[in-house]
């Protein structure tokens, strides 16, 4: 990443990826530290910048922080965790939020509006996929939902939806990618909903792979995510921006950052959170419609080149990085560069 921040100044630049738990990563950390040029740090996630404030606090340099979800939703539950955000605000230079949404939530937390800037996180570029089967196909519909198996991605939700789709469309099928702790939950509710083969648990599979079965077999990517009971929500899902990229119309909730990613209507569409009814009309509306998916594939991966790559989320972290270090505003790129003016100030 240092090589694709120009306008910076040389000199090394080091990730520190284990907690620096143990008195020896700290020592380690604290040596590169004092020795080096080092000029501004930056932590990824607020709930490890928390836990790092002593020895952030006594390394008197510029902090830029990002918050990605968890580490701003899950804050508004204790007291405690607002109390270390708190100290944690007044320690950083800069706050980088993915997402307008999580921007908002912080500044009610006390983030001020000053320094909280919010910078859409960019994809990697795929070219628009080449499908292996009829891209008109209705009867086996195939539809991809990418997502760890925890309460806040809402599976229940989407098998409930599913359901009522395959009682027009019997041969679709549903694809889920990803493991967790309510696997067997939702094996489960798969056999009471007599969901029968037409349910596919992936597991976990390398993002290779996934992008390969999203390229070549789907048809729609779907995210039914929602708020639990400790907090829990989407910041800005990976798995939709794969999807946009690859040209693929997505459907998801108005959860954190989803809409921010889906224009209902043009990319995709957006549906209430823990509504399977609304599910499975959206579901049924694309896959009843080859035309629809196509012009909101081609307008996702438009839409994606332009405001969600990496090329644009590089030159805006290093405009945050300029003004951390030297005090220079933050100016969003030119339009030759970007298409997006995503940095909230």
């Amino acid at each position: 990443m240092a090589s694709r921040l120009r306008g910076l100044p040389s000199g090394p630049w080091k990730r520190f990826t284990r907690p620096m738990a143990s008195v020896a990563h700290r020592v380690t950390w604290r040596r590169f530290i004092d020795r080096s040029s080092v000029q501004l740090l930056h932590v990824q996630f607020g709930d490890k910048a928390v836990r790092l404030l002593p020895m952030l606090n006594r390394a008197s340099l510029p902090l830029v922080v990002t918050f990605r979800g968890s580490d701003i939703n899950c804050a508004s539950y204790s007291e405690i965790r607002r109390h270390g955000l708190r100290k944690l605000f007044a320690r950083a230079s800069l706050c980088h939020f993915v997402s307008h949404d999580l921007r908002r939530k912080a500044i009610e937390l006390g983030c001020p509006s000053e320094i909280a800037r919010t910078i859409h996180v960019g994809a990697p570029p795929h070219a628009a996929h080449q499908l292996s089967r009829p891209t008109s196909r209705i009867e086996d519909c195939q539809f991809y939902c990418v997502a760890s198996l925890l309460p806040c991605k809402g599976h229940e939700t989407l098998l409930t939806a599913f359901r009522d789709v395959r009682k027009e469309i019997p041969n679709a099928t549903l694809h889920l990618v990803g493991d967790g702790p309510l696997r067997d939950r939702l094996q489960w509710v798969c056999d009471s909903l007599q969901l029968g083969g037409r349910v596919i648990f992936h597991g976990h599979l390398d993002n290779e792979v996934v992008i390969s079965k999203l390229r070549d077999d789907a048809d729609v990517v779907v995210l039914t995510s929602q708020h639990d009971d400790e907090g829990n929500q989407e910041g800005l899902p990976t798995s939709l921006q794969e999807a946009a990229s690859l040209g693929l119309p997505c459907i998801g909730t108005d959860c954190g950052g989803i809409s921010e990613l889906i224009c209902n209507g043009e990319t995709g569409l957006v549906v209430p959170q823990r509504d399977p009814a609304r599910v499975a009309e959206a579901l049924l509306q694309l896959a009843k419609s080859p035309r629809l998916r196509a012009e909101m594939g081609s307008a996702a991966a438009l839409r994606g080149r332009e405001h969600f790559n990496l090329e644009n989320f590089y030159v805006q972290i290093a405009a945050c990085y300029r003004e951390a270090i030297y005090g220079e505003p933050v100016v969003a790129p030119s339009a030759e560069n970007s298409g997006t003016h995503s940095v909230s100030v």
